[in-house]
């Protein structure tokens, strides 16, 4: 029995390396004052998708420790409407709604791009 547990080790690495981080599907909803997730991670390059539910939003994106201080994406969404992003550098970024929290609270939430 330990034979047949061993060789099936190396089967089980492979498994989990395929398993995704907590099933992010490339989408954050705007609710009335939270994002949905409250963070999440991409992948360099990919675009992500931001949705409002409801009410009337900012979605404002800036990269942690850019010296510029240059905000990424700063758009006014209403419920129905959408913002895109493609996240194209590696980092941590701070997205947050300028109508409803700051950059590190209220609406706020954080992206990580590996």
């Amino acid at each position: 029995m330990l034979r047949f547990a061993i060789a099936l080790l190396p089967l089980a690495f492979v498994t989990l390396a395929g398993c995704s981080d907590g099933g992010f599907d490339g989408t954050i909803t705007l609710n009335a004052d939270s994002f949905s997730p409250k963070s999440a991670t991409v992948d360099a390059g990919d675009e992500v998708h931001f949705e409002v539910a409801s009410g009337t939003h900012t979605v404002t994106i800036h990269m942690v420790g850019d010296p510029t201080t240059t905000l990424k994406l700063d758009q006014s969404v209403s419920a129905g409407d959408d913002a895109h992003f493609t996240f194209a550098a590696a980092g941590t970024y701070h997205v947050w709604c300028k109508l409803h929290g700051t950059m590190t609270s209220g609406m706020a939430m954080v992206v990580t791009v590996e």
